[in-house]
């Protein structure tokens, strides 16, 4: 499991970012520390204050997140531009993921057991996330990088924020003469 890498990474880094989120899987989510890596590297971890995630652009992977607020009072939303990754890659390209007040609103489908058997046909696919779709046909696979057009979180008065991420994704993907564009608005973690 991911918390198994943390309890590593902690142990050679002593990252407090990674302390943070150690302190969070196990103070607010309950995780247990009962692993082998734990044992055998697992460092004490010292009392904080809150994770507050911020907005980011993963340029390399091709992802960007807005944010606002913390834990179920947060609202997180997720855009997919990146390349499409191999054998491993999915047909997601401008894929929205959407987690408001305690719920995750628009999933991300395609996260499923490799061995079923609706994994390669239809979780893979571009019908099973949440993005473009033109006449019914499936996105392309392309491995190029394409840049996000707008990135962009701004911190308001009183707790207030603002954030826009746009990205368009072109012919690579939708085919010949096409492209497509997703533009989110996040406005505090009330509206998108």
């Amino acid at each position: 499991s991911l918390r198994s890498f943390f309890e590593v990474a902690f142990a050679f880094t002593q990252d407090a970012d990674v302390g943070a989120v150690m302190r969070f899987l196990f103070d607010q989510l309950s995780y247990s520390r009962a692993s082998t890596e734990a044992l055998l590297f697992g460092e004490p971890l010292v009392q904080g204050g809150p994770l507050t995630p911020s907005p980011y652009n993963f340029k390399g992977l091709g992802f960007a997140i807005l944010r606002h607020g913390n834990g179920n009072d947060g609202m997180y939303a997720g855009l997919d531009y990146g390349p499409h990754g191999s054998w491993h890659g999915h047909y997601d390209k401008l894929q929205l993921v959407l987690f408001s007040h305690g719920l995750l609103l628009l999933p991300d489908m395609g996260t499923t057991a490799y061995e079923l058997p609706y994994h390669w046909g239809f979780f893979k696919q571009a019908l099973a996330h949440n993005t473009l779709l033109f006449d019914d046909a499936n996105q392309g696979g392309s491995e190029n990088l394409r840049n996000i057009d707008v990135f962009r979180s701004l911190s308001l008065p009183k707790g207030a924020g603002f954030g826009v991420m746009k990205a368009t994704v072109g012919e690579e993907i939708f085919g010949s003469k096409r492209s497509g564009i997703r533009t989110i608005y996040m406005i505090s973690n009330e509206y998108i």
